[in-house]
């Protein structure tokens, strides 16, 4: 099997005996994934799409090997790389290390999928994941603490800067107006070209990353369809728009010039689009911006004439807080919001968003204790703001619904393959014990014949028999030659008789006793035989109620678990 080195590309030759591949060409170890039916094709495919910047198409193959197989770990692994845009480079020493293009709002260690590989991983792929996450956290923190320390934008404009060929774009022309006029209207506007100038030599991850954390509005500009999707405007927008599930005051505009509003990506269509080719578009554009913008704050009970205000003050510092992921401190400040402006309805709103890790933790018990902090922030909220805050979470309580049922299917479905566990290699016995009953018939049959002949053989000589006939003779005897001569000749037979019948006795005793000996002995085998058969006809019974009572359990939980995904 051939597979992609996931830093150089280049093909390595896989052994399918081991879960660790090693490039020949850079010494890169890999963890190989264990299906091997969609390895060749779809963890090539998406190892072709990560190393080519395409984080997003990536993260779709690695999910489809996922529904393959969820304890694929490196599929997971794969999505840990993608989600995170690790691109791996020589450096001046020509190591190959990892460079971020995606840095997210939480550590590697705390990614679900990076927990998924550890759990599904071997002690090697384990330690190797480890030692890449490691390298890969390092940069994490060090991105996180510029991300800090960066100034928060209002606006965040996305378009392709240069063709291939090297010359600026009409895209590059038309944002370099709209970014001028946007910040001499007041906006703090990222605009590439302008705001990582200051920043040559440095790694521009973390400001890009910081402006589209920022930022309440994106304008994706595009001249062509395929402008809207070169890597890195995609990756721009694409990230945007994740944050945007979390932030849903963020706005995305998207323009367009000389094409269709059908022709930009599918993922615009639910947002209003700008027409590039009316007269004055930038001014128009400008007021849509400022529309956006003070709308948004509206929606968050800020006015701007409110703004210096101190309740104000604390929201604005909590938000702060919450970008920067100082949570504690954003958890205070909302509490301090709630002692004293208790009829302001982000300070209530505000603790449940931060203790939930803005609604990204799913806890029954979390959710149980923030329902009244909630339900404080519904009643003092405006209209607008009470709408989206039970929108919110009502969104959140579905997707807590969808984990417990994922996890009670997860559960059941565990609990299925133990009792399938339980009974594999077993079978039906129950003809095995039907033949088991006939086998003990049979002996029985034996034991049945066998029983007279022990019984006659083990019987001794006829005595009362003989002693009838003896006395019959002597009585005999006793009538035809006289009394006298009669008790003289009838103590004589008996006399004769007792000495016949001691040795007759004797002789015939030592004649049947080695026939006996052998017919006991079979005897007592046959026994032995049919009681060994009904002990395993015992065990057997067990086996087939420990069967039955499994296929029942397997049943019972297959019905539950369809009732579940119903």
């Amino acid at each position: 099997m051939i597979l992609k080195c996931e830093v150089c590309g280049a093909n390595i030759d896989f052994d399918e005996s081991t879960s660790i591949a090693t490039c020949k060409y850079c010494d890169s170890k890999m963890i190989v994934s264990k299906n091997k039916d969609k390895i060749e094709n779809l963890f090539n495919r998406a190892t072709f799409l990560r190393q080519n910047l395409d984080f997003d198409g990536a993260i779709s193959v690695f999910e489809d090997l996922l529904r393959e197989d969820y304890k694929d770990s490196a599929a997971h692994w794969g999505m840990v790389l993608s989600r995170y845009g690790i691109e791996y480079v020589n450096d001046i020493g020509g190591e190959r290390k990892p460079t971020c293009h995606r840095i997210q709002d939480h550590s590697i260690f705390d990614d679900p999928d990076y927990k998924a590989a550890l759990q599904n991983a071997d002690i090697y792929e384990s330690y190797v994941f480890q030692e890449e996450a490691k390298k890969i956290d390092e940069i994490y923190n060090k991105y996180i603490k510029i991300v800090k320390e960066e100034k928060p934008y209002d606006v965040f404009i996305c378009y392709k800067d240069k063709m291939e060929n090297g010359e600026p774009t009409e895209d590059s022309m038309i944002a370099y107006n709209i970014y001028n006029s946007l910040e001499q209207a007041g906006y703090r506007t990222f605009f590439a070209k302008k705001s990582l100038e200051s920043k040559l030599g440095q790694e521009y991850e973390p400001y890009i990353y910081a402006a589209l954390m920022s930022a309440t509005v994106m304008i994706v500009l595009g001249t062509k369809t395929e402008y809207y999707n070169s890597t890195w405007v995609k990756n721009e927008w694409s990230r945007f728009l994740e944050l945007k599930k979390e932030n849903k005051h963020k706005t995305l505009i998207a323009c367009f010039k000389n094409m269709s509003p059908y022709e930009m990506p599918m993922e615009f269509s639910a947002f209003q689009s700008f027409d590039l080719n009316k007269i004055g578009y930038v001014e128009y554009l400008v007021e849509g911006v400022n529309h956006v913008i003070q709308n948004s704050k509206r929606k968050n009970g800020v006015l701007p004439n409110e703004e210096t205000s101190e309740v104000n003050r604390l929201a604005a510092n909590a938000e702060t807080f919450m970008r920067l992921n100082e949570t504690q401190k954003a958890y205070e400040l909302y509490i301090e919001m709630q002692n004293r402006y208790p009829e302001d309805c982000r300070g209530w709103w505000g603790v449940p968003y931060v203790q939930s890790e803005r609604l990204t933790r799913l806890d029954n018990e979390l959710a149980s204790e923030m329902q009244n902090m909630v339900q404080h922030a519904i009643t003092v909220a405006n209209p607008d703001k009470a709408k989206m805050i039970q929108e919110e979470w009502k969104d959140y309580i579905r997707r807590l619904q969808e984990q417990n049922k994922r996890l009670k299917i997860s559960e059941a479905e565990e609990e299925k393959n133990n009792y399938q566990n339980q009974i594999a290699g077993y079978s039906d016995v129950s003809l095995e014990i039907s033949q088991k009953r006939e086998q003990t018939k049979m002996l029985q049959l034996q034991l049945n014949e066998l029983k007279p002949n022990i019984e006659k053989l083990s019987k001794p000589h006829d005595f009362i028999l003989s002693i009838i006939a003896c006395i019959v003779w002597a009585l005999f005897i006793f009538v035809t030659e006289g009394i006298l001569n009669g008790v003289c000749s009838s103590v004589a037979i008996l006399i004769i008789w007792g000495i016949y019948y001691a040795v007759v006795s004797r002789i015939e005793l030592l004649i049947k006793k080695p026939m006996l000996r052998k017919k006991q002995k079979e005897y007592d085998g046959i026994v032995l035989k049919k009681q060994k058969i009904e002990s395993c006809i015992a065990d057997l019974g067990k086996q087939k109620y420990t069967y039955e009572t499994c296929v029942n359990k397997i049943r019972e939980l297959e019905d539950y678990i369809q009732e579940l995904r119903g």
